[in-house]
């Protein structure tokens, strides 16, 4: 059983707080959260011009990368194009790691220990996105008609970087308050703006107007956190 990241645990943490019932289906869900960061990250390594990596060959079960420091990471072919692939594991030097965040902190190229949290809180991220995940498309469900509710289905994030799912700043109930796969309404903060100091396409709605002023909906994480104040009103998202 391979340890937890920093940001795996710290999610287990607020998760047994705020939303102890999805504590297993999160638990279960790491190991698929990791290969899905892994495989984006190892599809990144084997495509991308890294000045730290001196060389790569292609053998009979894979990649070879022959690092600057003289170190071999190896791995499993990668299509630069496809996204349905999966990475368990890599090798380093022999060792395998199926953690992406801890093997580019074994990496320690520059940059690498940022990146390696980085890492480490998209697989917790996407865990916790696909624990609380229902079957879609099942008896009786009407396909959907709206963009948002294709949206929700994307519990994935971006199929090919391997931050698809990192966000960083949000505690895990903001998570569950806020990331679209988790299917909330959000309360949509509105914030008057001088109308000489937007920019906006289109005829702004009369619903949106205070006087000169336009009534601009601001998320409630950045009202929160960047602008540090409320709306005048909301509305619902």
């Amino acid at each position: 059983m391979p340890r937890p990241s920093t940001a795996e645990a710290e999610i287990a943490e607020e998760l047994a707080v705020v939303r102890p019932a999805l504590l297993p289906a999160y638990t279960g869900a790491l190991p698929g959260a990791r290969a899905a960061v892994l495989t984006r990250l190892w599809r990144g390594l084997t495509h991308e011009p890294l000045p730290w990596v001196a060389g790569r060959e292609d053998t009979r079960s894979g990649v070879v990368l022959r690092l600057a420091d003289g170190r071999r990471l190896e791995g499993p072919a990668s299509d630069p194009y496809a996204t349905d692939a999966r990475v368990t594991a890599v090798r380093l030097d022999g060792t395998e790691y199926d953690n992406p965040a801890r093997l580019m902190t074994d990496l320690a190229v520059p940059h690498g220990d940022s990146f390696a949290a980085e890492l480490g809180h998209s697989a917790a991220s996407l865990a916790l996105s696909r624990a609380g995940q229902r079957d879609f498309g099942g008896p009786g469900e009407a396909a959907p008609e709206r963009d948002w509710e294709w949206e929700q289905r994307v519990v994935d994030g971006h199929p090919f970087h391997p931050n698809c799912r990192s966000r960083p700043g949000f505690s895990v109930a903001e998570q569950l308050a806020y990331g679209p796969e988790h299917r909330p309404v959000v309360e949509l903060g509105l914030v008057p703006v001088p109308a000489g100091e937007c920019l906006v396409s289109g005829a702004w709605p009369d619903g949106l107007r205070d006087g000169d002023r336009l009534l601009v909906p601001v998320h409630p994480w950045q009202a929160a956190h960047v602008l540090k104040r409320a709306g005048d009103g909301s509305a619902p998202a």
